[in-house]
């Protein structure tokens, strides 16, 4: 069925009772879960290009997702989330989680706007983040104080007690997922944007959401791996 993305809250409500119908289904657990994947997340990623939902539709999707993700693999309610959204490599299900992929997909239009093939959607979006950036800063927006502005930098010009925030734009809510995200976003005078983390090299545009999720999974994948009842074996 073909979802109306312009309003991103009711979307999220019509996928929630998407989920409940694959959960109420004949269809085989496998299958769910491959419905799931197949209908319910390329939905809400493609939806988060057009905006950003409230805040509260996010945990009542992410929450809803769980829930029917536990019903169909009959884990009990105590089972971590993060086997859900974990790498397939530590035994989890490679998820999408919610609240993460709207920060993903933040950065990825960001970045994709910035390194747009055509001249005249690069120069408007590059002149936006510098109009951002010389507001925040009350300086000229250097390629280093605009790598700092994206990456969510505390420190310098941007130290809570200096920085100026103007009104919600994408810039301002890339800042926040890149800071959440914990990764870097320079904008080079003289070569392509780049996301990068600290132990990872530098990502163009092309790459960079399947970055950004196998990213997602890692971190997923360490919190289930770091649980203290993990990989206990029963007294005989």
């Amino acid at each position: 069925m073909v979802r109306n993305v312009e309003n991103l809250d009711k979307l999220v409500d019509q996928l929630c009772n998407d989920l409940d119908s694959i959960n109420s289904s004949l269809l085989a657990p496998w299958q769910k879960l491959d419905a799931i994947r197949t209908f319910i997340q390329p939905c809400l990623t493609f939806a988060l290009h057009a905006g950003e939902p409230l805040k509260s539709s996010h945990f009542n999707y992410r929450k809803k997702l769980v829930e029917v993700v536990r019903s169909i693999m009959h884990l009990p309610t105590r089972a971590s989330s993060c086997i859900i959204f974990a790498s397939r490599k530590v035994g989890g299900l490679a998820f999408q989680e919610p609240l993460v992929e709207v920060d993903i997909q933040t950065v990825v239009q960001a970045i994709k706007m910035v390194s747009s093939s055509d001249p005249f959607v690069s120069s408007i979006a590059k002149a936006e983040l510098w109009s951002s950036v010389r507001f925040a800063a009350r300086d000229n927006p250097s390629p280093s104080l605009t790598r700092d502005f994206l990456s969510g930098s505390m420190r310098g010009n941007f130290h809570p007690n200096r920085i100026r925030y103007r009104t919600h734009s994408l810039w301002t809510r890339t800042r926040s997922a890149c800071q959440r995200l914990n990764i870097s976003f320079a904008v080079p005078d003289n070569d392509e944007p780049v996301i990068s983390t600290k132990t990872s090299g530098p990502r163009r545009a092309k790459v960079g959401c399947s970055f950004l999720h196998h990213l997602a999974q890692e971190c997923a994948s360490q919190k289930l791996l770091d649980l203290p009842d993990q990989e206990k074996q029963p007294e005989l």
